[in-house]
């Protein structure tokens, strides 16, 4: 990973109704950037009409064995969004060259945006895992039994135990996992470390409880003709209801 990038697009006519435009970085270790190998967290603020939006994609901490690693690195995240302040302004139509690290946007401290926020998106490599050996998790695959591996699934699991992505959704894995393949293939891992296939590549969503909105998961899935990479990217269509444009 060279680095995280994120875009946010909208139609010319719905242009005049996006306001308040805030961008933020949160560097994970290392040199605490988000540059070369190091994970981290990029995120765009912003509103549509009068409800606030918060766009965050995160690369977390790889390998099986870094659960309680990779729901810390979630904590920090959350808690550190644009939770100092700085006179610079920038908008989605600044270039991020010189995007000041851990500093936010705008003028003001924000608090617990997060928890603010009407809608939440959080989207990219969360790197969780899915448990099992790799004989029987591709036989599952290729029987198109996904749902026996929903329990496998590390981050399903600590959703549930609420050890990370406290009230956040997601649409149905029904989709072949996302990582580990041989590039250019559609075969998982043949490697001597031979990866468990899992949905390491996740957009999951929340919706404030006091929102009047209302989110509504209409696709989910993964591009499998792009081949680029070991991983396959991933798609999601969010439908929302509560905003009325006059």
């Amino acid at each position: 990973m060279m680095s995280l990038q994120m875009y946010i697009f909208c139609r010319r006519s719905l242009k005049a109704y996006v306001d308040e435009r805030r961008v933020y970085k949160v560097g994970l270790g290392g040199l605490g950037a988000v540059v070369g190998r190091q994970k981290g967290a990029v995120a765009v603020s912003l509103k549509f009409k009068k409800a606030s939006f918060l766009f965050i994609a995160s690369h977390l901490t790889p390998h099986k064995s870094n659960v309680e690693e990779r729901n810390c690195q979630y904590q920090r995240i959350s808690q550190s969004l644009f939770s100092k302040p700085t006179t610079r302004l920038y908008t989605c139509m600044t270039t991020s060259a010189g995007v000041p690290d851990e500093v936010g946007c705008g003028g003001t401290a924000v608090k617990s945006l997060l928890e603010q926020s009407d809608v939440v998106v959080w989207l990219g490599d969360l790197n969780y895992r899915v448990e099992g050996n790799r004989s029987s998790v591709d036989y599952l695959i290729t029987q198109n039994l996904y749902k026996s591996l929903w329990s496998k699934d590390q981050l399903s699991r600590e959703v549930q135990r609420g050890h990370a992505f406290n009230g956040f959704c997601e649409g149905l894995l029904s989709f072949p996992p996302t990582y580990k393949y041989d590039i250019g293939t559609d075969n998982y891992d043949t490697s001597a470390k031979e990866r468990v296939p899992s949905w390491t590549d996740r957009i999951l969503y929340k919706v404030k409880e006091t929102s009047c909105m209302e989110a509504e998961v209409h696709a989910y899935g993964s591009i499998n003709f792009i081949k680029s990479s070991d991983h396959r990217p991933v798609k999601a269509i969010l439908k929302l209801n509560g905003i009325t444009i006059m």
